[in-house]
């Protein structure tokens, strides 16, 4: 069928082979709330589904989505196009592997530019997490799965290191405190602490990780900067164990947090003055399996985690230093109809629109909020599946941290890039697959306003 697009926009960027994902409408598909169309009769929900005690919001899963195929017809050259880019174009529609797709005969783009983060101002200090797409040192461990044979090779290890140090010193900025998630172990931490150094002696990082449980060996990682005195790192919820025993495993104690949420307390320093701070790194279980086979265990586990990481941030709660609860949640910021994981560790899920829930017995108070929730709709990503954008990187902040909270931000330039530029190390495009995200805290902010529940300060 011969079809225009007079109001395209790329919701991706454009893969190895030409092709990115679209929309007709000038909008981009964002992932809404809700437990997805095509699940709404698992099996796995209550008898009776919707019931009056369970009624989750239903997400359309983004039928307006296709697929662009740049050069699918002989001749057509691949054009390289940032997610967010708009075009026009013309040409052949096609049907396959449950998707339609676009083979322009002619197209005309705008390419949409990434841009740069502001530059903390001299009373702010900046908290950024980055998922570091699986980071291994470059020693090859044959007892962990670290399938991405290249970065096991000194030279690939060499020239993802490189790549960090140029992203984190140009694009972040150098943050005070860096959580990173998805990184092998302190080797791999201290290496981009040391080329940050090597590349920028006015820069000086501390490197931190304690190891955890993952089977595919991956933790959480703290980067902090000179800024940062009198720290200690504590890792919380290791000996935890998940309660929900799968019918089909055997019935053997299992951890409940593979990589089990690491904390950072210390002396932030910046224009003068100093504030403490409390960084909780986090990084959840993956969806990966959440409607497949395993989908019961998977679910419990996601709120399991959530109800663990509620009470250690019940335990972190202060009227005077800041809280922030940050890394790659592996949630949205509002409920997936399984489980509300952001939702619980704040403190306010709706058990209505929840499969599993705590019934409104959170122990968070006060409550906790998403920075993420500060900014634009369209905004509101850092990472993309099956072509739909969506927020899985959070930062969540007690009232001190909310006070002191001046301005959020994902930094772009992964997850709307080309895929061609994963491979180019002297650059800083497709660093890793999520977009790192980054809050700017204001320590000049005069506290005596701020209350929480039995504290004033």
């Amino acid at each position: 069928m011969l079809v225009s697009v007079a109001n395209g926009i790329a919701n991706g960027g454009t893969q190895y082979s030409g092709e990115f994902s679209a929309t007709a409408t000038g909008a981009r598909a964002i992932r809404e709330a809700g437990i997805e169309y095509s699940q709404r009769n698992d099996s796995q929900l209550p008898a009776g589904y919707p019931t009056a005690t369970y009624d989750p919001d239903i997400f359309d899963e983004n039928p307006e989505l296709f697929e662009v195929d740049t050069n699918g017809l002989s001749g057509m050259p691949i054009i390289d196009l940032n997610g967010g880019s708009t075009f026009t174009a013309s040409g052949v529609l096609s049907y396959s592997f449950g998707s339609y797709t676009l083979m322009p005969k002619t197209i005309n783009t705008v390419n949409k530019p990434f841009v740069v983060v502001d530059l903390p101002a001299a009373t702010e200090i900046t908290v950024a997490t980055q998922n570091m797409y699986r980071f291994f040192d470059g020693t090859d461990d044959p007892a962990i799965d670290d399938f991405q044979e290249d970065t096991t090779t000194p030279v690939r290890f060499a020239e993802r290191t490189s790549k960090a140090s140029l992203y984190f010193r140009t694009i972040m900025n150098a943050p005070d405190i860096i959580v990173l998630t998805e990184i092998e172990n302190l080797t791999a931490v201290q290496a981009i602490a040391d080329k940050i150094t090597a590349d920028d002696n006015t820069l000086t990082y501390s490197a931190y990780l304690i190891e955890g449980q993952d089977f595919g060996g991956i933790d959480i990682g703290f980067l902090a900067k000179s800024t940062v005195s009198n720290i200690t790192i504590t890792q919380l919820g290791k000996d935890e164990t998940l309660a929900f025993e799968a019918p089909m495993l055997p019935a053997l104690p299992r951890p409940l947090h593979d990589r089990p949420p690491l904390l950072l307390n210390g002396l932030v320093t910046t224009g003068g003055v100093s504030r403490e701070i409390n960084v909780l790194g986090v990084h959840n279980r993956s969806r990966s399996g959440i409607t497949g086979s395993d989908r019961e265990r998977i679910r419990n586990k996601h709120f399991e985690q959530s109800v663990s990481v509620a009470n250690m941030v019940q335990n972190l709660q202060s009227p005077t230093a800041a809280l922030v609860v940050i890394g790659d949640f592996n949630d949205f910021e509002f409920s997936d109809g399984y489980a509300d994981v952001i939702g619980e560790i704040k403190g306010d899920a709706d058990p209505i629109k929840n499969l599993f829930s705590s019934n409104g017995n959170s122990v968070v108070s006060p409550t906790l909020i998403n920075a993420v929730d500060t900014l634009a709709a369209d905004e509101k990503y850092s990472f993309i599946f099956r072509g739909t954008i969506q927020a899985l990187d959070h930062a969540l902040l007690n009232d001190v941290g909310l006070a002191y909270l001046s301005k959020t931000t994902y930094v772009r330039g992964n997850t709307d890039a080309p895929e061609k530029f994963e491979d180019d190390y002297t650059q800083t495009l497709n660093m890793s697959d999520h977009d790192g995200l980054m809050i700017y805290l204001d320590l000049n902010t005069v506290l005596e306003t701020i209350f929480l529940d039995g504290f004033e300060q």
